[in-house]
């Protein structure tokens, strides 16, 4: 099987880059009243489905900045809960996101999913907490412009590599991702297995 992915992920992150900076820009001029700020973690606790192909880039990033161990540790941990949990019950478990630092920093902010990226918060940040118990109504903001010319981008450049199209939750993704960067004899029997058998 031919994993070499290498000019088809450059155009992938290139993608992920470029939705980043698009919803920062958005952020400054239209959305000055999105309540989002650092350590404001509430959404990372929401299940976040990514392609093989963005999971690729951040667990790349991960392991250049030596994040990833820790963070593989707390992917397989929730493995378990990613197999049997709706997004919804997942949110209410207060499961936070692997790649999310004790401190509640995203270790991966500069290469995070264009899900994450393109998500703002209007009303108060403490509502964003699933387990909230204040008064008012969450919300969201989702800059869908953004969003789908990304996943146009996204699309084009992962065109004929099949394996960089499928999507999983995001601990299921960064487990693939890792798979696939680091066994480039991979079967096509062996990922099924991996799929269906591990991480599904």
């Amino acid at each position: 099987m031919d994993l070499d992915f290498s000019s088809a992920l450059l155009r992938v992150r290139g993608a992920m880059v470029e939705a980043t900076v698009r919803s920062s820009q958005r952020r400054l001029t239209v959305l000055q009243k999105a309540t989002c700020k650092r350590k404001c973690s509430g959404c990372c606790r929401r299940m976040v489905y990514v392609t093989v192909a963005e999971a690729v880039v951040v667990q790349e990033h991960l392991e250049k900045s030596g994040e990833w161990p820790g963070v593989l540790q707390k992917c397989l941990s929730v493995l378990n809960g990613v197999r049997n949990a709706s997004p919804m019950s997942w949110f209410r478990m207060n499961v936070a996101c692997p790649v999310l630092s004790d401190g509640d920093d995203c270790l991966a902010y500069s290469v995070r999913p264009a899900t994450c990226s393109v998500h703002f918060a209007l009303s108060d940040p403490k509502l964003c907490h699933p387990w909230s118990t204040e008064a008012g109504t969450y919300e969201p903001v989702e800059l869908e412009d953004v969003f789908l010319d990304f996943q146009k981008n996204l699309h084009s450049s992962i065109d004929a590599h099949g394996i960089l199209a499928l999507k999983l939750p995001l601990p299921a993704s960064l487990i693939m991702a890792e798979r696939v960067r680091h066994q480039p004899d991979l079967t096509p029997e062996a990922l099924i297995r991996l799929i269906y058998n591990e991480l599904r």
